[in-house]
């Protein structure tokens, strides 16, 4: 999950890492564990609804949107 300047990465159902992420440029962000310090950095590409992230190895993280419903 992402939002704002916060995200959030399943590790499994009830495993998780959070952190805060910031934009480097047009194609870039950092993402930052705040329990490590660790930072990685992203190329992204944004794309229908979906986000895609690429490390330096080449890794890839997928991230769709989320459309929350209310109940009225």
């Amino acid at each position: 999950m992402v939002r704002n300047d916060r995200f959030r990465i399943y590790l499994g159902r009830e495993r998780f890492k959070e952190g805060t992420l910031r934009i480097l440029d047009a194609d870039r962000l950092l993402m930052q564990d705040p329990e490590t310090g660790i930072e990685r950095e992203y190329e992204y590409a944004l794309h229908e609804g979906k986000l895609a992230l690429r490390d330096a190895a080449g890794n890839l993280l997928l991230f769709r949107r989320a459309e929350s419903q209310l109940n009225q």
